[in-house]
């Protein structure tokens, strides 16, 4: 089994595959997102998408994204 992040410039060589793996997800996410948003935010590179293959297909995948929240280096000041 191995794991790997897809460049976002090759999001679309794979999108038919792990669309309907990811549709789950946004289908919980009560409405804060669409199939077509998560495209738009890992081909911009703005989230990550990662899949996992098993001889050669993929069985799994996810997003992620990075987000810093300012208050957390303020906190070790004090």
């Amino acid at each position: 089994m191995n794991i790997s992040i897809v460049p976002p410039d090759r999001v679309t060589e794979c999108w038919e595959e792990v669309a309907p793996l990811l549709q789950p997800a946004i289908d919980r996410s009560g409405g804060r997102f669409l199939i077509q948003d998560v495209y738009h935010l890992v081909r911009t590179g703005d989230n990550h998408l990662w899949v996992m293959f098993e001889d050669g297909i993929i069985v799994a995948c996810c997003t992620t994204t990075f987000t810093q929240y300012p208050s957390v280096c303020l906190q070790d000041n004090f």
